[in-house]
C-alpha cells in the first residue's frame, strides 16, 4: 500500500507528460499475418506447381550469370531442363494447348544448350538464357500465371543496345547479362 501511491502520481505523470509531448497515447494492436498467396494460373494445381517449380530452377541459371560462373550455370540449366521435362510429361492431365507445350519444348532445347557449351564462354550461354527467359515469359503469361512474385526486368543494353529481359523473384535489378560489369542496369516492366 506505501508504494501504490506514490506509483499510481507517477503513472499519472508520466501519460500527463505523454498527452503534453503531442504525441497520442497509443496502445499497439496485434495482427496476424496474412497466409502467404499461393501462386495460380489458367492451368491445374499440379501444372501450376510445376510451372513455378520451372520458374524456380531458372532463378538459378541467372543467378549463376549475375555471377559470372559458367559451371553453376550448367548446372542450373541442367535442373531446369528436368523441370521442363516434368511439365510436359503431366501434359495428358494438364491438356497444355501448342503454345504451351511449344515453350516448355523451346525452355528444354535451349538448357540443354546452355549446358554443352564451353563453361568459359558465358556470352553464349547468355544468349541461350535470353531465348530461355522470353519462352518462359511466353508461357507463365500465356497459362495466367498470377501471384507468383514473378518480376520481368529488362535491360536496354544487352547484345549491342538490341536489349534481353530476363526474370526475377526480385525486384532489384542484378543484370545477368553483364553481371558485376553493370550489376544494376535495367528497369522493372512487369511482375506476375
Amino acid at each position: 500500500m506505501r508504494y501504490m501511491l506514490p506509483l499510481l502520481v507517477l503513472f499519472i505523470f508520466t501519460l500527463q507528460a505523454c498527452k503534453d509531448s503531442g504525441k497520442p497515447v497509443t496502445t499497439k494492436e496485434i495482427v496476424a499475418p496474412k497466409p502467404p498467396v499461393t501462386p495460380e494460373s489458367d492451368l491445374s494445381v499440379d501444372a501450376t506447381r510445376q510451372l513455378v517449380n520451372m520458374i524456380n530452377n531458372y532463378y538459378g541459371v541467372k543467378d549463376a550469370l549475375v555471377n559470372t560462373n559458367g559451371a553453376k550455370a550448367d548446372e542450373a540449366a541442367s535442373k531446369l531442363m528436368s523441370a521442363a521435362e516434368i511439365f510436359l510429361a503431366q501434359d495428358s492431365s494438364a491438356k497444355l494447348n501448342p503454345q504451351l507445350r511449344g515453350n516448355a519444348q523451346d525452355i528444354m532445347k535451349k538448357s540443354e544448350a546452355i549446358t554443352t557449351i564451353k563453361v568459359d564462354s558465358i556470352e553464349a550461354k547468355r544468349l541461350e538464357f535470353a531465348g530461355i527467359s522470353e519462352s518462359l515469359y511466353k508461357l507463365a503469361t500465356a497459362a495466367k500465371l498470377r501471384h507468383a512474385g514473378v518480376y520481368k526486368e529488362f535491360c536496354p543494353m544487352a547484345f549491342d543496345h538490341k536489349g534481353a529481359f530476363w526474370l526475377s523473384n526480385e525486384s532489384e535489378i542484378k543484370n545477368p547479362y553483364y553481371g558485376k560489369v553493370m550489376m544494376e542496369c535495367g528497369e522493372v516492366q512487369d511482375s506476375l
